[in-house]
């Protein structure tokens, strides 16, 4: 549930001034997403403060079967991947008591549970236990793992490769950090835009007191972004076509690991680049058909990872590609609608051997995600519909895969 609040008002000179923010309401907890200020006029329109940037705001999206799912943004995740974002256990009883390490790289939490596989070129940490590993974009990876049901829970390929998942096509990279956008007026159906943010980390610290500190080592900073637009209307038939471009600053690389037989050299878990997004797409209405395709592209800064300490286990290649292709009929108040997502992952996915809760990760393959929606919609009053649809996601990481179907049905209220 989300509320919006704007208040605007129009100067004599045709100046319009206003705020906006937009805040989730589930739950026991309000928390705001948006909150930005803007000006607008003939010459064009400025957004300053907490809002999605130009890639965004004007990237094309396919025709969907329900837009909250298999949207540009999906709102709706009708998929539990368990991404086994926990925090690892720092207390325990008197007949397995933990303790806790911060290693080289990662922290760990001790037990006197069984240490697999080993890692940091150790036989075991100072005691045994299982091992934890969050890295600078969120990314997710378990070792070991038999402390207790509660701790180690969940399928161990989503646990494994959930936070990987991502089931949307949004060039967000920035999302809501502060930034300074211009839109350029709509000229003869065109309209390009540019946003410049200072620091894309800048929510964990104060709005009050500027941005995060500079230079930080294996950390992303400033980022500009450049998109532009183009829509027509020729009686029955209409087009649109865009792209958008992200560049995000690599503040500081990572030192190379020096210890003597760990990782040979390389770098666990850094970034080698800054990172680099783009995307193309397009859509073409003739009657009440609209069919639509758009690709986007992500260098994910070059991350270096390895799985254990073989060189055969270190990749910099970790790019994502995703297609999204679609198609909509619309007749009076009814819609229906379908797509199909492609999105390959380079040396993402974790493989695993052994049954859940038990597992040991064994390599990397390409994580491979394909979606197929179909849908339906009723207007059923101003800003008011009924929406009825299925999803059937598959992945694929090596000779391991997950899918799952599922089935909904709803109505969205707009006032």
């Amino acid at each position: 549930t989300e509320v919006h609040f704007t208040g605007e008002t129009t100067l004599d000179n045709g100046l319009t001034v206003g705020v906006h923010v937009e805040a989730t309401a589930d739950r026991e907890a309000v928390a705001i997403d948006e909150s930005y200020l803007y000006t607008s006029g003939s010459w064009g329109r400025v957004n300053f403060g907490s809002e999605d940037g130009t890639a965004y705001l004007l990237q094309v999206a396919a025709p969907s079967a329900d837009s909250n799912i298999d949207g540009i943004r999906q709102y709706v995740n009708p998929v539990n991947y368990d991404a086994g974002a926990r925090t690892p256990w720092v207390g325990g009883t008197t007949a397995t008591p933990f303790t806790f390490a911060n290693l080289a790289r990662g922290a760990y939490t001790i037990s006197a549970q069984g240490w697999t596989p080993p890692f940091l070129g150790l036989a075991a940490p100072p005691g045994n236990g299982t091992g934890a590993y969050v890295d600078a974009i969120g990314n997710f990876m378990t070792f070991g793992g038999n402390i207790a049901a509660a701790n180690d829970g969940g399928n161990m390929w989503g646990r494994w490769n959930g936070a990987f998942l991502k089931d949307d096509y949004a060039q967000d990279a920035t999302r809501f950090a502060d930034k300074l956008t211009y839109l350029s007026p709509v000229f003869s159906g065109f309209q390009a835009g540019v946003s410049y943010t200072p620091d894309v980390n800048e929510g964990a610290v104060s709005r009050s007191f500027g941005v995060a500190s500079d230079d930080v080592i294996n950390a992303f900073g400033s980022a500009w972004e450049l998109a532009a637009r183009y829509e027509r209307q020729f009686d029955r038939f209409g087009m649109t076509l865009g792209g958008g471009y992200t560049h995000i600053d690599l503040e500081d690389e990572k030192a190379a690991q020096t210890a003597v037989g760990a990782y040979q050299g390389l770098v666990r878990n850094a970034f080698t680049d800054d990172r680099d997004i783009w995307n193309v797409g397009g859509t073409v209405a003739f009657g009440g058909f609209n069919f639509g395709a758009l690709y986007t592209h992500d260098d994910r800064g070059d991350i270096s990872q390895d799985l254990n300490i073989a060189r055969s286990d270190y990749t910099t290649d970790s790019d994502s590609e995703t297609w999204v292709l679609g198609v909509d009929y619309t007749t009076g108040p009814w819609k229906v609608g379908a797509s199909y997502l492609n999105r390959e992952v380079e040396n993402m996915g974790i493989t695993y051997s052994g049954a859940a809760g038990a597992g040991v990760a064994v390599g990397r393959a390409d994580l491979e995600t394909d979606r197929y929606s179909l849908g339906a919609t009723y207007t059923y009053g101003p800003g008011m519909t009924f929406r009825g649809s299925v999803h059937h996601i598959e992945h694929e990481v090596g000779s391991s895969n997950m899918d799952a179907t599922s089935f909904l049905l709803g109505t969205q209220v707009n006032f």
